[in-house]
């Protein structure tokens, strides 16, 4: 996963400058549904040989699904509504609204259901929910860094999409480099020691991006992603460790289904405030956040200054993560 996530920016950047953008999507497009006979053969459900489960045994919350997916969405829309139009838009404010409409009736649909889409002993799961949160905090940090050194490298050091993404390079390496070994260690000396070791140089990397990168050369925005990656790849494959080391068996299919769905929003949150939080500051046009910042590009070292304060906010929940070996490493390493 992480490796695709670091990949995907790059071969975006690669196809945009050689073929538009329109491009991506159909790319995009082939791409799934040659995914689509893979999933049928390999899925239970898909081929009878995987078949496991009775019907009966097979439960979904569709309403607390469509619930969290309306206030995930509406919440997404009404920060960018916000962005492009303003916040005292009515774009924004009636999305904003929604979402908050929608989460409470998510959080009413948790304790009433028969099968929740979010079963409340998660939720009471201290151990399990310090891995979700440092998880969420931490793909905020990633993608949010993935949209917006590009977009750097594109506005302030004048390059092509294609060099914009060959920038990421070396983070992407990083994470298919060192994430195999780095769910290895986790399984031998527990989860915490990796994770926190690997938002501490994800923090790092982001000061250093904030203090000398926004706005001098892309080597130096290029060696910045190098410590993300190392450091994702130490956060990442650890952090589902933690997750599935708190849950038994039979929670294991959910609570790593929800474990990976706070990745992905947190990767789409990420984008949107801290988009939101760059186009207001290169409006407000002040003095950068950062003391130490002393080139002309301030709004996108105010905004990798933020990305650094996801991380700090991660690494306050990873304090909650389980420090022993892991119960299921068998599985969660498979």
């Amino acid at each position: 996963m992480g490796i695709g996530t670091a990949a995907g920016p790059i071969f975006g950047g690669l196809v945009g400058q050689l073929f538009g953008w329109p491009a991506l999507f159909w790319i995009t497009l082939v791409l799934l549904l040659a995914l689509v006979p893979c999933a049928l053969y390999v899925l239970p459900g898909g081929n009878p040989g995987t078949e496991t489960e009775t019907a009966k045994e097979r439960r979904f919350d569709l309403l607390g699904g469509i619930a969290f997916g309306l206030a995930a969405g509406l919440f997404l829309f009404g920060v960018t509504e916000g962005q492009a139009e303003g916040f005292r838009s009515l774009s924004s404010r009636g999305s904003l609204a929604g979402a908050g409409l929608m989460a409470a009736a998510f959080i009413r649909r948790i304790f009433t259901a028969e099968h929740p889409f979010l079963p409340p002993a998660l939720l009471a799961n201290k151990g399990y929910m310090a891995a979700v949160l440092t998880g969420f905090f931490t793909m905020f940090a990633y993608v949010s860094s993935l949209v917006f050194v590009p977009l750097l490298i594109v506005e302030v050091n004048g390059l092509s999409p294609g060099a914009a993404g060959l920038v990421l390079l070396p983070g992407a390496a990083a994470v298919a480099v060192f994430s195999p070994a780095a769910g290895r260690l986790s399984d031998r000396i527990g989860a915490k020691i990796p994770v926190v070791a690997g938002l501490s140089v994800m923090g790092i990397s982001l000061l250093f991006i904030s203090t000398f990168a926004a706005g001098s050369s892309p080597l130096l925005a290029s060696a910045g992603m190098l410590g993300l990656g190392f450091g994702v790849a130490f956060t990442n494959s650890p952090a589902n460790n933690a997750a599935a080391s708190t849950l038994e068996n039979e929670q294991l299919g959910a609570g790593l289904g929800i474990f990976q769905g706070a990745l992905f929003l947190g990767a789409g949150t990420g984008a949107s405030v801290i988009g939101a939080f760059l186009a207001a500051r290169k409006e407000a046009a002040q003095n950068p956040l950062n003391p130490f910042y002393a080139l002309d590009a301030a709004p996108y070292s105010d905004a990798f200054l933020a990305i650094a304060a996801a991380v700090i906010i991660a690494l306050v929940f990873s304090a909650g993560l389980q420090s022993g070996k892991q119960k299921h490493s068998s599985e969660t390493s498979r």
